[in-house]
Order: structure tokens, then sequence, then C-alpha cells
């Protein structure tokens, strides 16, 4: 068995995300997350270490009548990269790892406790 080396329990989620870069804008969705990172796709090569910007809207636990998202504003940077080969799609498609390094205790705190919520919710 594998170390965990992970800090907080990571869910498989589909959250849509947007992460810029310097020079480019991505609008992408999650393939599983946890309040430290996430891993996402993108349709570029890109390289690690690779500073982001990144907005997620991240659905209230529990949900509000007005209100159906906590929005959350961060900074990550790439720490892992995969090519993916998808046959039918002519553009290079990434698999990238993201680690959340600014981020306010807040966000992260309300980040787990959604994902702890639907760990419990799920079983």
């Amino acid at each position: 068995m594998q170390n965990e080396r992970r800090r907080s329990p990571r869910i498989n989620y589909y959250l849509p995300l947007k992460i810029s870069s310097t020079d480019k804008e991505v609008v992408t969705e999650t393939k599983n997350i946890s309040a430290h990172g996430a891993y996402c796709v993108v349709d570029r090569d890109v390289e690690i270490m690779t500073k982001l910007k990144i907005i997620m809207h991240v659905p209230l636990v529990p949900k509000k009548a007005q209100k159906k998202f906590h929005k959350i504003e961060c900074t990550g940077v790439i720490v892992r990269k995969e090519p993916l080969h998808q046959p039918s799609r002519r553009e290079p498609m990434t698999g990238i790892g993201i680690f959340f390094y600014e981020i306010s205790d807040r966000d992260r705190k309300y980040l787990d406790a959604f994902i702890r919520h639907s760990i419990s919710h799920a079983q």
C-alpha cells in the first residue's frame, strides 16, 4: 500500500473552475478536489510551477434559499502534469495537479467542510 501524502480528504467532484496565468485563461472543471488542491484537464500544454489565479463556485452546505454558491478566489501552482491522449481531439489535452498556496483560511475551511459533507452524504 502506498503512503498517502495528502493533508486533507479528496473527492471526485466536477466543479467549474476558471484558471488564468499571465497570458491565458481557461474554463474547465475539476475531476477531483481537496482543501489543498485539485486535478483538472486543460486543452493545452502547460509548464510545471506555472502560477494560476483560480476562481471556483463551491455549492453551499447546507444550501440557503437565495445564495447557492460560495465564491473562492485563490492562487495555485501546477505541481504535476500528464499528457492525455484522446484520438477524437486534435488539441493536446493535459491533466494538471494544482496546489492552492494562497487561499484564505476561511475559504480553505469552507472547501474542507464541503468535501467532508460530500463524503459523509455519499456513504
